[in-house]
């Protein structure tokens, strides 16, 4: 499974018990649509960048930037490092 689909299942994911809560709650409230608003924003992040390293035709490393973090699969395993930049030290 790509990185990609995975956001969006996660996304789809918050989706499901916030619309049973709306159909079961009654009328909705404005701040109501925000876990939907965040969520579909979350679906809409596409790669930044994605690198895929192969030697004779086999995956080494694959790489993918999403806003500031960098997913990055070694093997089956993902890996998530944030990028966000550091302070800098006097």
């Amino acid at each position: 499974m790509t990185a990609r689909a995975k956001l969006q299942r996660r996304a789809l994911r918050g989706l499901l018990p916030t619309a049973i809560a709306a159909a079961v709650a009654g009328p909705a409230l404005a701040d109501d649509c925000q876990p939907v608003a965040d969520a579909f924003d979350l679906l809409g992040k596409a790669p930044a960048y994605r690198q895929v390293t192969s030697l004779d035709g086999k995956v080494l490393l694959d790489s993918i930037a999403i806003g500031d973090d960098l997913y990055v699969r070694d093997g089956e395993n993902w890996t998530k490092t944030s990028l966000k930049k550091a302070s800098a030290r006097r």
